[in-house]
């Protein structure tokens, strides 16, 4: 009787400890988007320089999907101006693109996933190479100007190849629900003297 009471409770074990692996994987499936979508960011950023801090100012965008493109508007009151300055392309990053080098985002997105990407810069005549690890480190709720959503925390770290120095920590929040990063916070550090923190946030798209 001992026995068949054993192994009952590990036969139940065995079914039940599977199960529960699976519910605890919690993932986010690719976004599939439309012609039309828009999502509107409101971006921050300062600039350090030893004990010097410099805002370098506030400002709203746009990012409009158009025949499969991305475009990207400057918003300054009833002023619409399309922008392809290194900004737009940092606001692309915000949603999925199966052929981005830089790998913000890959899916499908599970909780505990981690990767590494290698990537270069280019600004000007300079060319800046880095190596990023991102981690999916969980799930939860946040609020930004634009509403309050459940979002996929990651974090990454990059920092610089092939015998460059820098580096550069980021906290990105994807949401399912808004197809794309709401929330992206950013520093970067060059020789321990100056610094760059970006902050973007989806507001509401009046």
């Amino acid at each position: 009787m001992k026995y068949s009471q054993a192994f009952f409770l590990v036969f139940m074990l065995l079914i039940a400890i599977p199960a529960l692996a699976q519910e605890e994987k919690v993932c986010a499936d690719k976004p599939t988007y439309s012609n039309s979508q828009s999502w509107r960011f409101k971006v921050a950023e300062k600039y350090f320089v030893v004990n010097t801090t410099n805002t370098l100012g506030n400002a709203v965008y746009q990012v409009v999907l158009e025949n499969n493109r991305r475009r990207v508007f400057e918003i300054d009151g009833d002023k619409r101006t399309e922008i392809t300055i290194s900004m737009a392309d940092e606001l692309r990053r915000l949603f999925f693109q199966p052929t981005s080098i830089f790998e913000y985002l890959k899916f499908p997105l599970c909780v505990g996933m981690s990767w590494e990407t290698e990537y270069k810069i280019q600004n000007g005549a300079s060319v800046f190479y880095r190596k990023a690890t991102s981690r999916v480190v969980g799930v939860k709720d946040i609020t930004v100007p634009a509403g309050t959503f459940r979002v996929f925390e990651i974090s990454r770290y990059a920092i610089g190849s092939g015998g460059e120095s820098g580096s550069s920590t980021f906290s990105f929040f994807y949401s399912p629900q808004a197809k794309a990063i709401i929330r992206y916070e950013y520093e970067t550090k060059e020789n321990h003297m100056t610094a760059i923190i970006r902050t973007i946030e989806m507001v509401p798209d009046d």
